[in-house]
């Protein structure tokens, strides 16, 4: 992630349908699970999707638990993670 992702993410109060959020890894991961910890306490029923090249790697949203494992081996150093949160 680059910039002010995380300031942005903290003035969020209410869920909104998506967020795209550009992530660099591993530099900024412990960002990303701030962000993500942030999002799960606004709406704990929010699904991820990881986006390389414009093309979602998932063939469904899935769960914090399912994207920390996917990431947990995932090599690409710059993604685009795709929050989906119910409205």
């Amino acid at each position: 992630m680059e910039g002010y992702e995380l300031e942005v993410i903290k003035g969020l109060s209410r869920p909104v349908p998506f967020i795209s959020l550009e992530c660099l890894f591993p530099e900024f991961r412990d960002e990303l699970e701030e962000i993500i910890l942030l999002l799960r306490n606004i709406d704990d029923r929010i699904l991820f999707n990881v986006s390389l090249h414009e093309k979602l790697l998932m063939e469904n949203f899935v769960t914090m638990e399912i994207l920390k494992e996917f990431l947990n081996h995932f090599k690409e150093p710059h993604f685009e993670l795709i929050v989906q949160m119910v409205t």
